[in-house]
């Protein structure tokens, strides 16, 4: 399990750089962040889009904190529908977007 967040975190916040999240305004970075999940078949339920932002914001804020990004992606595994490997790939695109000055937590 742990190989797999590990890769699909690195897979995350790679794709979320090639369709351009990280840029210098909060709307396009909600926009990015939302598209790359959608090309990962992640959507919200309900098409709360507000509140996909916002757990995504608030992987950066666990992360700030002190926690490692191996147990926030296990947290969002945890306490979400989503599976390992969709959960690393969250925790990945919401570093890229919402606070890429952790990046290199994840090597890159």
């Amino acid at each position: 399990m742990k190989k797999t967040i590990t890769a699909a975190l690195i897979a995350g916040a790679a794709t979320a750089a090639l369709m351009g999240a990280g840029t210098a305004q909060a709307d396009s970075n909600d926009v990015a962040f939302i598209n790359v999940l959608n090309s990962r078949g992640i959507k919200p339920s309900g098409n709360d889009y507000t509140g996909l932002t916002n757990w995504g914001k608030a992987v950066c804020n666990q992360i700030d904190a002190g926690n490692s990004v191996l147990s926030v992606a296990r947290s969002v595994y945890r306490v979400t529908p989503l599976s390992d490997l969709d959960s690393g790939y969250f925790v990945g695109a919401s570093i890229r977007a919402y606070c890429p000055w952790d990046l290199p937590l994840l090597g890159m």
